[in-house]
């Protein structure tokens, strides 16, 4: 009877250690993500959709030199379109990544490695007089493809970081 009371107790204390330390996971585990969904993601989502969309909407005015000749022209569209990128790239470091240095510097830092290599891209892509950056078919393969990709991948981290 004293070795059944005995085993009873081991099991109980087995059990009661093991839902502790499930508790303790699950604890660390939510407070990351809530710390992580209240202090960034929810009152700055926005500045992820705004860069974007300002992305897009500048790389879209690349189309527009197909219609302008001189080349001084072309280089200062370029020049002008490539400074809004960067400023664009730098508000949202500035208002939506570097959050990310609270809640997981990692984070932090695979972010601005998908938005620099973003704006390298497109920088390059804009650049490159070897290609007819206006024609739709170039445009997409060069531009919108890069924006795209970098877009997906900046979003999966953003997903991986709240599991």
């Amino acid at each position: 009877m004293n070795m059944d009371w005995i085993k009873e107790n081991i099991i109980t204390i087995i059990i009661a250690v093991t839902n502790c330390v499930w508790t303790i996971y699950v604890y660390i585990k939510t407070t990351r993500l809530n710390g992580l969904k209240s202090l960034v993601l929810d009152h700055n989502i926005q500045y992820l959709y705004d860069f974007f969309s300002n992305i897009e909407n500048k790389t879209n005015e690349l189309k527009s030199l197909k219609d302008k000749k001189d080349e001084q022209t072309i280089k200062e569209t370029k020049e002008q379109i490539n400074e809004s990128i960067l400023q664009s790239s730098k508000l949202f470091e500035q208002k939506f990544i570097d959050l990310f240095l609270a809640v997981d510097n990692k984070t932090c830092q695979k972010l601005k490695e998908e938005t620099d290599k973003l704006t390298d891209a497109l920088t390059e892509a804009i650049f490159n007089d070897g290609i007819n950056i206006y024609v739709d078919k170039i445009y997409d393969e060069y531009i919108a493809y890069h924006i795209s990709i970098h877009k997906s991948k900046i979003i999966s981290l953003l997903i991986e970081n709240c599991k």
